[in-house]
């Protein structure tokens, strides 16, 4: 199993408009063969702050 974070920083006046548009990126990379987990969280520390929490059977 493959596991990767990815860090996304946005400014604040865009948090709508990225929360919208990251809808249809994780609905899209969930449906993909091999993905075991696709989800977006936002950090406790940093309301501009988010990370893609993703697992994948392998490389491919």
């Amino acid at each position: 199993m493959l596991h990767i974070e990815a860090q996304i920083t946005i400014k604040k006046e865009q948090t709508e408009t990225f929360l919208q548009a990251v809808k249809e990126v994780i609905a899209a990379t969930r449906a993909e063969v091999g993905n075991h987990g696709y989800e977006l969280v936002q950090s406790t520390e940093d309301e501009t702050v988010y990370y893609m929490l993703e697992k994948w059977e392998d490389m491919d």
